[in-house]
């Protein structure tokens, strides 16, 4: 998100800066510290993890049998992602360490 923000891609719905009166041109420290703002990241993931879970149960009754193998990785690693962001300080970057 920070990297986003210096570049000028606000990620961020505009009715929701316009809530806590935040633009693009506040700080990315302004929006990171914003507990609006944190809350609304925490719905967008814990929707995306429930999401996520949806298709892994969709391709599981697909009768698919590579499809989901090849998914399973990708969802596995995303809803970790998401509980370990959603667990830490909420507008920190994660990035997956190449060490596990």
């Amino acid at each position: 998100m920070e990297e986003d923000w210096q570049r000028g891609v606000i990620n961020i719905p505009k009715e929701t800066l316009d809530q806590v009166q935040l633009t693009q041109h506040s700080s990315i420290e302004e929006v990171k510290a914003n507990p609006t703002v944190t809350n609304w990241l925490r719905s967008e993931l814990s929707e995306s993890e429930t999401e996520l879970l949806a298709v892994k149960a969709k391709l599981k009754a697909s009768g698919e049998k590579i499809t989901p193998i090849l998914c399973n990785g990708v969802i596995k690693t995303a809803s970790r992602l998401i509980r370990e962001y959603n667990f830490s300080s909420p507008l920190v970057s994660h990035r997956p360490n190449p060490k596990r």
